[in-house]
């Protein structure tokens, strides 16, 4: 019998106060706006501290002092509570007494999750899991973490236009030093193939075009978001010592040029690992709660750096998630509070606008959509041919730390926009204009640039602003404008000082640059004003390019 189930209604009740007022107390002490103008005795505090004759205040009476006081020493021993002394906010105020907070470690947090799933139905499961003490948890740096000792890792393949445009040159050099071609010749022979005039427009994500430009074959591990790049390349040059996949002699120098990286963990393996994983135990306490655990096996990904909408690889914990989290689901079909998934969908998938404007429908399982207007698409399929019926059993979920010995299981990732708050193709006037402006000085277009991953900034640096750019090539560019509008730090006072700009954006712009207005936004609401506004920005600054923002974009 768990420890858990040994726990009396009155020890839920407990519990129970513990983890609601501690989310409480987190979030008043994390985003209160006051909190520098208040007097010190009356500052929000980290935790939520309580004593048996409190706790039995709080319960309206309905558990004892004796019973309180029992039950938070059999938590202290089980590790889920600590002990502090501290002065009593009632009855004796000047009195210390014991009071008892939630222990902060993850072992903890694993355990109290564990109680939540076992003490409640369905409905209230939900609503609990919203709350900020799990929620605040459940971050893209805990996610990294755990696959940080899980030692998961991707394979990809590195470009040479992965790197800073000053890295990349010195990139060239190691790897053909016997050329006569210049860099730029190199550059100017590949962006070619990105104009119209070409009888066929190179796509991104066409991995095989790309190989003469391929400079290494590596694993990269996930890293916790606090490592230094520094610390990062020191693990990844180590690591490379180690694997046998070196496809090049000479690919171990290009280690010195750390300007990869940035690009390779925000668009790849955030899109293609992290946000899947991230996106399921944010809605899902039992998905949560099986990733945490760790009982399951570190894997690779074998993933290149791609553009544009590809399907990830297939891993079985991600399958397990999923299930886990669908699981979840059914039993109750509500999306609990958080800050990045509103709504899903399993099999019926709204139609949503492309690029283009046209209506299409994704074939997937499932769509996860996001607060920031994106949606996340899951596909999965099994098969039990060849499985004997005393073999592996083709069930998702295994709970035991080894892979599944057999293939039958598949899962697809892949993420798009909703384009009834982007860009779309018909809304940017002139490609051509645009193009000149992310290649000129003016302050708006180098800040615009300056936000672009490596390989577009190398690919603008030799472009031809005479050449109409193919179908492929304004695909990508408006996928990377489009990623700009996420930024909160695009507007600059001196940048937009020259732009007359209309009253409902100054409103806006305001709003969002007042830091107190952001403080009591835990759960991410505000994030997507920031796409309106950039939104505003840029169709204000350049009319000649975007078409204005339109009706239906309000919010």
């Amino acid at each position: 019998m768990s420890k858990s189930s040994t726990i009396t209604e009155k020890g839920w009740w407990i519990l129970k106060l513990f983890i609601i007022r501690e989310g409480l107390a987190q979030r008043d002490y994390e985003y209160n706006p006051f909190r520098t103008e208040t007097p010190e005795y009356l500052l929000p505090t980290e935790h939520f501290y309580s004593y048996p004759r409190h706790i039995n205040f709080m319960l309206d009476h309905k558990v004892s002092v004796p019973t309180a006081s029992s039950w938070c020493e059999k938590f202290h021993k089980m590790g889920l509570l600590k002990k502090e002394s501290r002065r009593t906010e009632f009855g004796r105020a000047f009195q210390k007494t014991q009071h008892y907070y939630i222990n902060p470690d993850l072992d903890a947090f694993n355990q109290i999750l564990s109680i939540a799933i076992e003490h409640s139905s369905p409905q209230e499961l939900m609503k609990l899991f919203g709350k900020y003490y799990f929620q605040s948890r459940i971050t893209e740096s805990l996610v990294r973490e755990i696959l940080f000792e899980k030692n998961v890792k991707m394979l990809t393949v590195i470009n040479m236009l992965d790197w800073e445009p000053h890295e990349a040159e010195e990139v060239f050099r190691i790897w053909d030093s016997e050329t006569v071609q210049t860099f730029q010749e190199l550059q100017q022979e590949y962006v070619a193939h990105f104009y119209e005039e070409n009888k066929e427009s190179w796509d991104f994500p066409t991995s095989y075009r790309w190989n003469r430009l391929t400079c290494m074959q590596i694993k990269i591990p996930v890293f916790p978001a606090d490592m230094d790049t520094a610390e990062q390349m020191e693990r990844i040059r180590e690591n490379f010592g180690s694997e046998a996949i070196i496809l090049y002699d000479n690919q171990c120098p290009y280690l010195d040029y750390a300007s990869f990286l940035r690009d390779y963990q925000r668009l790849h393996e955030y899109n293609y690992l992290i946000l899947p994983i991230l996106a399921l135990i944010k809605v899902s306490p039992n998905a949560c709660l099986y990733f945490l655990s760790q009982n399951w096996q570190g894997f690779t990904f074998s993933v290149e750096i791609l553009y544009g909408g590809q399907k990830g690889p297939s891993c079985d914990l991600l399958v397990n998630l999923f299930f886990l989290a669908i699981n979840d689901m059914t039993q109750n079909p509500r999306t609990p509070l958080n800050s990045i998934v509103s709504r899903i969908h399993f099999r019926d998938i709204p139609r949503e606008l492309d690029s283009k404007g046209n209506l299409t429908t994704e074939n997937a399982l499932a769509a996860v959509y996001l607060k920031k207007y994106h949606i996340l698409y899951y596909d999965i399929g099994f098969s039990t041919k060849g499985v004997e019926s005393s073999g592996v059993t083709p069930l998702p979920y295994q709970q035991n730390a080894q892979q599944s010995e057999s293939p039958a299981f598949w899962i697809k990732t892949w993420l798009k926009r909703q384009y009834a708050m982007w860009y779309q193709e018909i809304e940017i006037k002139d490609f051509l204009r645009l193009i000149e402006l992310l290649q000129s000085d003016d302050p708006i277009g180098t800040r615009l640039r300056e936000r672009f991953p490596n390989r577009m900034k190398n690919i603008l640096s030799v472009y031809d602003k005479q050449k109409i750019p193919g179908e492929q090539f304004k695909k990508c560019l408006l996928n990377e404008l489009n990623n700009v509008l996420e930024c909160k730090d695009l507007y600059n006072e001196k940048a937009f000082s020259h732009i007359t700009l209309s009253e409902i954006t100054q409103e806006l712009l305001e709003y969002i640059l007042d830091e107190k207005e952001w403080v009591d936004d835990p759960w991410g609401r505000k994030d997507t004003e920031v796409i309106q506004v950039n939104r505003r920005l840029l169709d204000e600054a350049f009319p000649d390019i975007f078409s204005e923002m339109e009706s239906r974009r309000l919010f």
